[in-house]
């Protein structure tokens, strides 16, 4: 569907840009993927997933061990040397 947008004068923000520039921001952190060192196309974009992958899992190991800990604060906690 395309939308057609009234120009306005000045500076504006555009919506959800800033999910793109971030998104490419943290690729760019991967030292391999900062220049482009590949000669083919297939080896860059592969670097590509590889790095989002890693993101991903950060993400989620991030979030596991967040609720992990939020759910051992929730326990009683246990003396060892009382067992």
């Amino acid at each position: 569907m395309i939308e057609i947008v009234k120009k306005k004068k000045g500076f504006h923000v555009l919506p959800r840009r800033w999910v793109v520039e971030r998104t490419f921001a943290w690729l760019n952190r991967y030292r391999r993927l900062s220049k482009d060192y590949e000669r083919k196309p297939t080896s860059s974009q592969s670097h590509v997933y590889v790095a989002s992958i890693r993101l991903m899992l950060r993400r989620i190991f991030k979030e596991r061990a967040k609720k992990l800990a939020e759910s051992m604060a929730l326990l009683p906690a246990t003396n060892s040397a009382e067992a």
